[in-house]
């Protein structure tokens, strides 16, 4: 989980939303909005979601950028609304659950409805391979489970040590 986040404000300007994530070398940022000095999370937006809302011919993300001055959008405008969280508690195989099941990248962590950090895919990818990397080498056995009336097989490796 990304701990030490990054957040934009609704009424914050594409523009500098980007400008944002090229520097900081991230591709999704909470927006948050205050309520009686805290911030609580009202959407996201990614890299996507601006790549989307700039002309075709547009990439808000080049090196050399186009006049971008005349581009009046705001985050509140293509952030995603819906979305989905989880608490700390919440074990790492079901994150990776709901991340799969919904078909996105990102998973706010709340606790009593504050936002406290990000899981996203690449938080998962490291979680698995960690489980799964020997570094003084181990065996691996791979067996199929057939479920009941399914064809298919379910390849489960486990590594012993």
């Amino acid at each position: 989980m990304t701990l030490d986040l990054v957040t934009i404000e609704s009424h914050t300007s594409v523009t500098k939303t980007v400008a944002l994530m090229a520097k900081r070398h991230i591709r999704r940022l909470p927006v948050v909005e205050h309520h009686a000095g805290d911030p609580h999370p009202v959407g996201i937006i990614t890299a996507t979601d601006i790549l989307h809302a700039y002309p075709p011919k547009v990439n808000p993300f080049a090196l050399k950028a186009s006049d971008n001055k005349t581009f009046h959008v705001t985050a509140a405008e293509i952030m995603s609304r819906s979305l989905q969280t989880v608490s700390q508690e919440t074990p790492i195989e079901e994150a990776a659950r709901l991340m799969r099941n919904g078909r996105i990248s990102t998973l706010m962590v709340t606790q009593k409805m504050k936002q406290v950090g990000l899981i996203t895919e690449s938080d998962i990818f490291r979680v698995f391979v960690s489980i799964f990397d020997f570094p003084r080498g181990g065996a691996r056995i791979t067996f199929a489970i057939a479920k009941e009336e399914d064809t298919f097989g379910l390849i489960a490796p486990i590594a012993l040590r």
